[in-house]
């Protein structure tokens, strides 16, 4: 069983591949950091590395945490070079896996590799054509894979040798690496209620699935803090082909998608029902563990010296091999800490994030010389929670020079190069996850299904809190890192639970200071201003009509007895309500 659907099966498979090889161009030339060889790091990770390419590596998983920008894939990139020039010697073969098809294209230019060294497994239509091409690539030396795709296959097979489209000539690669996030298992949570959600989505096309997620649904009586859901192995089939029937599909429904891989990762396992005070009920558990075999493996992950994972992976398994780390002195970064609440349910409600956007813009119009980057959340749908909003759109709006300042969403934050020369960095909140998630992380990383302590799970919510923030820091000119010193920057982070999370901070960035940031407050709003403001918000949700107490609520005044005084026979409020044809009968405003 394959999750993977591939296009190019269906088109001129031949004549693509002759355009790719003769039109394609990668994405940008690859820059990083120059390599320092003698540090005590890099000396150990190059030793390893040198093993692996010649098949003498301990059957172990091999850990580094090097800085943002530090050149450890660059460190990669050379000894695979001087692997090829030595004439790919010995019985090796590689496989490196990536995060994204933009980190593919660097890491086949960085390695200097020619047609005949390479393959790309991935249904991508243009990758998938380069080098050998995918229909060949077992007789390529070297293939590149997507965590995504690579994480699909170890837990359809639960053995690395028994993944055939990974194979060098009919066995197993020899050297692994993984660049970027790797963990002991997948970890999954989803609503309970988006697994019904799910079972009505695939009745009409998928019947046996529905029925099977229908026997999954515990009922009501039996929904209690710890009632454990098993998944049978047989629902990853219905789920593999369902997913390749309707991926176009699937990618507008995000969701039900995410509800659908958590289903095929926990096939063949356990998970148990956590309470939660916003969705009520979570599923919460991990897909299969790593397979031994995959061993030996070369992870490089930044975030290796600051998540809590890999270190209470390392202590319960002795196969897990924490290499030195190879940091950096982050003195000439200063982080100015605003704290205020800044994630999705603070800015859904717009008085709160009005203030936050006017703190951002004035911050950046005050700096509108210089380039800065700003990295937020998605922009959020409006549903029945609200309205709405595109964080990065309101806070383009107020700018005087848009033309200076970069956006970068959260999840797309990690790895890239594009922004190493701003020195200003604005991270509004943070990446969080919630608690059912950060439950399934400690339950990869500590392999207890039954429930972790809580501070074992709290102290891995506030290490991914740093992460995040670290990776978003370290998109700018930190990565320039000279004798073991990051450059010179200046961030601005706007998050909540300052008191828990410094430390996780100041471990992140040795060195850097962390001071306070207190923004002017921006202009309060005219009274009449506002009301009109929430009046539109409100009748966009609720079309019919409103109640005057509801408007009162909405502009935050509900314990106010004289608000509505003058309010009604105002001239700006009347030719408001005239022009969008809203008429105030008793307590209640309505369309006409």
């Amino acid at each position: 069983m394959n999750l993977d659907f591939d296009i190019s099966y269906i088109v001129d498979n031949e004549s693509l591949t002759e355009r790719l090889l003769r039109d394609f161009k990668f994405p940008h030339k690859y820059i990083n950091s120059p390599v320092d060889p003698s540090k005590k790091g890099f000396s150990e990770l190059k030793k390893i590395i040198k093993q692996g390419l010649y098949s003498r590596l301990e059957s172990l998983f091999y850990i580094f945490a090097g800085a943002c920008g530090c050149g450890k894939s660059n460190l990669v990139m050379e000894n695979v070079q001087e692997w090829k020039i030595d004439g790919f010697a010995g019985d090796a073969s590689a496989i490196i896996v990536l995060a994204t098809l933009k980190d593919i294209g660097r890491f086949i230019e960085g390695c200097g590799l020619d047609r005949e060294d390479y393959a790309c497994v991935t249904p991508d239509q243009e990758y998938c054509g380069l080098g050998l091409g995918k229909a060949k690539a077992n007789e390529a030396r070297i293939i590149f894979v997507k965590h995504a795709k690579a994480w699909r296959r170890l837990q359809e097979t639960g053995s690395f040798a028994a993944i055939e489209e990974f194979h060098y000539q009919g066995k197993p690669r020899t050297f692994r690496l993984w660049d970027e996030a790797f963990s002991a298992a997948p970890a999954v949570s989803f609503k309970l209620d988006d697994l019904n959600m799910l079972a009505g989505a695939v009745r009409t096309s998928k019947p046996e699935l529905a029925n099977m997620i229908d026997a999954l649904i515990p009922n009501n009586s039996d929904r209690i803090q710890g009632t454990k859901i098993n998944f049978p192995r047989e629902i990853a089939e219905p789920a593999a082909e369902f997913t390749m029937m309707n991926r176009h599909w699937l990618k507008t429904n995000k969701r039900l998608s995410s509800t659908l891989e958590g289903l095929a990762y926990l096939a063949g396992r356990h998970a148990v029902l956590r309470s939660d005070n916003l969705y009520k009920w979570m599923v919460v558990g991990t897909g299969h563990p790593v397979p031994d075999d995959l061993a030996p493996l070369i992870v490089l992950d930044a975030s290796a010296n600051i998540s809590d994972t890999y270190r209470i992976w390392a202590n319960r398994d002795s196969r897990v091999m924490i290499l030195p780390p190879e940091w950096a002195d982050y003195s000439k970064l200063t982080l100015h800490w605003w704290e205020e609440g800044a994630g999705k349910s603070t800015l859904s409600r717009r008085e709160y994030r009005e203030r936050i956007v006017g703190a951002v813009t004035d911050l950046l119009n005050s700096k509108s010389t210089a380039k800065s980057l700003v990295v937020l959340g998605l922009d959020v749908v409006a549903n029945i929670n609200g309205p709405g909003y595109s964080l990065k759109d309101e806070i383009e709006k107020l700018l005087s020079d848009s033309e200076n300042v970069e956006f970068v969403h959260w999840g797309r934050h990690v790895g890239t190069n594009d922004y190493r020369e701003i020195q200003n960095v604005v991270i509004v909140g943070g990446v969080h996850y919630g608690d059912a998630a950060y439950e399934a992380i400690a339950m990869a990383a500590t392999g207890n299904m039954e429930g972790n302590d809580r501070q074992v799970v709290a102290s891995i919510a506030h290490s991914e809190f740093a992460q995040n923030v670290y990776q978003g820091v370290g998109r700018c000119n930190v990565r320039n890192i000279l004798s073991g010193t990051a450059g010179e920057a200046t961030a601005y982070l706007i998050a909540s639970g300052r008191k828990d999370r410094q430390p996780y901070l100041e471990k992140a960035f040795p060195g850097c200071a962390i001071v306070d940031w207190t923004p002017r407050p921006p202009k309060q709003k005219r009274k009449i201003d506002l009301i009109m403001e929430k009046m539109l918000e409100l009748l966009a949700i609720l079309p019919s009509s409103i109640s005057t107490m509801e408007l009162k609520f909405a502009c935050g005044a509900s314990d106010k007895k004289d608000y509505w005084k003058g309010v009604w026979a105002n001239e700006k409020v009347t030719t408001f309500m005239r022009k969008r044809r809203i008429k105030k009968v008793g307590n209640t405003l309505k369309r006409i």
